[in-house]
């Protein structure tokens, strides 16, 4: 089969192209040609047709093969050009080939047309073939190159001197730099000094071709500020020998800060900036076995607030928030600075003291006492304050424990109120009940006993609809039944399991079989909603995790259960509060603000939460039916919670007068 072939003639003779033709068709080509003799016909020509190959004759009245090859190379197109002559000498034909004729042949010599044409159509396919490489080439380098300069990484390329060649846009903005202020400089200058030695040592290491993982490298930003990134340094060898290095790098600096709040919140009172319970607990651990194994003298001051919930009633939330914020602000500035203050609840504050023994920890007990008395916040036109009362224990105690310190200070405090509250009382274990100690372990030991034999159970109490009276839905309340059959109510061992750090096993036990209730019942064609009460000290991302992973297991509607929250947690831990609770409500769990109205949280601290449920303490319901006071707040307060979408529950509804009244409210 005849091999098509697109030729143009640069030819004035008609004989010599007919010459031409007969060699290339006697070749076996099926020709597609043209013939021109000038150098227009030849641009119009090559602008016009698709051409394989360009054979010329050397010699043509006004126009040669020296012009033909230059019009030829003026139109950008890499054809073979042959010249083929009657009389060219060699020295003619060297300084074509050298202009860039591809080869020569003596028109008495056609045979060697054939294979000439052969040989350079070969070659300008496999020229065709390394163009489209080169270009696709290319287009790869610029789309790598485009990549790079809009990736959200921070690129970064190095010489062996140590001088930046290349840094992206991502870099040069996170670094507040121009692209001219960094190209040309050593990479040093742009780390913080207290990194330099570990990058100087990992660059030494990427120039031994090995490929290096960094992770919390600090830059130093133009404006002095540090910029963290990780991510990984790589080597590249250049076409001249000579080793770069190649940085991608993730800028985590606004991920670093969060983490430090992260965890900053999570050992700190939001509202005071006070460290929290969980963190002085972790502190009076490591002063506690210090003072042991020292042999030095420390103490804690467990210290409460007198009678806020009078000031809530008379004052409101608000001014008790700013009240106390106050008085954590006096306690901060007049400790000793040995001391540590933090506020462990709603209204109690401990302070941790080294190197102080119980009549100095006494003292100043006593000093801070009279502080808090005298520290006072405007409110209107009248500036509040509140008492407090404190108990002091001194230590180390020898066989005592650091949660026995805890139950000690309680104990301490509880008998200062006991003697007419604003005074502070140190813990003599004389004075103390004998049996406290057995009592607490006897306790602990009940409640693992009860946690192993599985013998809490689970009472319902039902909420009404006050419009049509069916049930809402059951409050899930644990009872503890002891080995003897006997049933203990919550009061008699949830204190003591929140000292003893076991109430998170009970909380979660009470999740397991309250999914084990609910299946029961939907296996009897009901489908109930429960409410399930959980501890302060259970409250974080942990406790939402394993409730949605029994959900999941058990097959319960998230949408049927409702976790409680009591006040007085949603103040304590605000933060851990917000994240267990927006956690709990993405999978389709409610949520509920149990005993609202006993400690200082605001209407905007229940919009902030978003709670599906608001249950009114019983203190502001049992008493609607005689007190004016009580049903001129709960009156006011209604209200505004439903206008923030959320429902209410009153507990110790207990006659029909304030089913009545309520009623009247919704």
């Amino acid at each position: 089969m005849a091999e098509p072939l697109a030729v143009l003639i640069v030819e004035d003779s008609e004989d010599d192209v007919l010459l031409l033709l007969r060699a290339l068709t006697n070749a076996g080509y099926e020709l597609d040609h043209r013939v021109v003799d000038n150098e227009k016909d030849m641009r119009e020509a090559l602008s016009t047709g698709q051409f394989s190959i360009v054979i010329s004759d050397y010699v043509i009245p006004g126009f040669g093969a020296q012009q033909a090859l230059e019009t030829l190379q003026a139109s950008d197109q890499d054809l073979p050009f042959i010249v083929v002559s009657g009389a060219i000498g060699e020295d003619t034909a060297v300084e074509m080939m050298k202009a860039g004729a591809h080869d020569y042949l003596m028109k008495g010599n056609l045979a060697r047309l054939e294979p000439a044409i052969a040989r350079e159509l070969e070659q300008a396919q496999l020229r065709a073939e390394r163009r489209h490489d080169d270009e696709v080439l290319r287009n790869a380098e610029e789309r790598y190159r485009v990549l790079l300069q809009d990736s959200s990484d921070m690129v970064q390329s190095v010489n062996s001197e140590g001088k930046v060649v290349f840094v992206n846009r991502s870099w040069l903005e996170a670094l507040e730099y121009e692209n001219h202020e960094v190209i040309g400089r050593e990479i040093w200058d742009f780390i913080h000094p207290d990194w330099l030695d570990q990058c100087k040592a990992i660059f030494n290491q990427v120039m031994g071709k090995t490929t290096v993982t960094i992770a919390d490298i600090h830059l130093l930003s133009k404006s002095g500020e540090p910029v963290v990134i990780e991510g990984r340094i790589t080597p590249a060898q250049l076409d001249d020998g000579s080793i770069v290095t190649n940085a991608f790098a993730t800028n985590v600096t606004a991920r670093r800060r969060a983490q430090e709040e992260l965890r900053r919140a999570s050992t700190v009172d939001s509202s005071t900036g006070l460290p929290n319970r969980a963190q002085m607990e972790l502190l009076l651990e490591e002063i506690h076995q210090q003072a042991v194994s020292e042999r030095q003298p420390a103490a804690i001051i467990y210290l409460s607030l007198d009678y806020l919930g009078q000031l809530n009633e008379a004052f409101g939330f608000q001014a008790s928030d700013e009240l106390i914020k106050a008085i954590a602000g006096t306690l901060r500035n007049t400790v000793h600075e040995d001391a540590v203050v933090g506020r462990v609840s709603g209204n109690e504050f401990a302070i941790v003291h080294r190197g102080v023994d119980g009549e100095e920890a006494l003292n100043e007990a006593t000093r801070l006492v009279r502080a808090v008395r005298e520290t006072r916040v405007q409110v209107g036109t009248d500036r509040i304050n509140a008492t407090c009362t404190a108990g002091v224990v001194s230590f180390p105690i020898p066989g005592s424990s650091t949660a026995d310190l805890m139950i000690y200070a309680a104990a301490a405090l509880e008998r200062a109120k006991a003697a007419g509250r604003n005074l502070a009382r140190l813990y003599d274990p004389a004075e103390s009940d004998p049996d406290s100690s057995m009592a607490m372990l006897s306790v602990r030991s009940m409640i693992l006993d009860a946690l192993d034999e599985d013998r809490f159970v689970l009472y319902r109490q039902p909420i009404v609809d006050l419009v049509d009276r069916s049930i809402a839905h059951y409050e899930l309340l644990v009872r503890l039944r002891t080995a003897d059959g006997s049933i203990r109510p919550p009061f008699e061992f949830i204190p003591q399991a929140e000292s003893l750090d076991l109430v998170q096993q009970i909380d979660r036990r009470v999740v397991d079989m309250a999914f084990a209730h609910w299946n029961f019942e939907a296996g009897l064609g009901r489908e109930p909603n429960y409410a399930i009460n959980v501890s302060g000290r259970s409250i974080g991302l942990d406790f939402a995790e394993y409730a949605i992973e029994r959900a999941e297991g058990a097959g319960v509607p998230t949408e049927r259960i409702t976790f409680e929250i009591t006040e007085t947690a949603a103040v304590q831990e605000e933060r851990q509060v917000e994240e267990m609770a927006g956690r709990l409500r993405a999978v389709g769990f409610k949520i509920a603000i149990d005993d609202f109205g006993s400690g200082t949280t605001s209407l905007s601290r229940v919009r902030d939460l978003e709670p599906d449920y608001l249950k009114l303490d019983g203190s502001l319901v049992k008493e609607l039916a005689t007190s004016a006071a009580d049903r001129d707040f709960v009156s006011a307060i209604v209200p505004l919670v439903h206008d923030l979408g959320v429902k209410i529950i009153a507990e110790f509804v207990q006659d029909e007068e304030t089913v009545e009244f309520l009623r009247g409210l919704d």
